[in-house]
């Protein structure tokens, strides 16, 4: 009888770190904001992930490019299936004329649909950057990827 009850609980713990899991390991997609990037995304845990973003850091102007890498820390909201919370830092890097790095936030929504190898995230992300023209920056942003794996 003990033996049954712990191989079901070991069971049950087992089948619990899936059910509370990351639902992929790989996507891609753009993102949109105040500027408009690309995002590739890698859970390399169930609860963690890097973010590497790059592309037009200013939609007004379409001149400085930029890459941002971000480590995201995310939790499941228990009341919704597949839907997340996630915060994380990272640093950023801008080129061109205008050339800054700085350091940046994030925190967020990421929903996972069931049916389609597609997520969802809308994210604010403030960055303190080192130089005089940028200095503090907001950007909120929505980014669509597609799951790769």
């Amino acid at each position: 009888m003990i033996k049954k009850t712990f191989l079901t609980s070991l069971a049950v713990l087992f089948m619990s770190v899936f059910v509370f899991s990351q639902e992929y390991k790989f996507s891609a997609g753009p993102r949109i904001g105040n500027s408009l990037s690309g995002s590739i995304k890698y859970a390399y845990d169930y609860q963690y992930a890097a973010e590497l973003l790059g592309g037009y850091y200013s939609l007004a102007n379409f001149e400085d490019l930029y890459v941002s890498l971000r480590g995201l820390y995310h939790t499941e909201i228990r009341t919704v299936d597949h839907l997340y919370y996630f915060y994380g830092a990272g640093v950023n890097y801008i080129f061109g004329d205008n050339e800054a790095w700085g350091i940046t936030t994030a925190i967020g929504m990421e929903y996972n649909f069931d049916d389609l190898p597609i997520n969802f995230s809308i994210d604010f992300s403030p960055s303190y950057f080192f130089d005089d023209k940028y200095q503090f920056e907001i950007n909120p942003g929505a980014t669509l990827r597609f799951v790769l794996y």
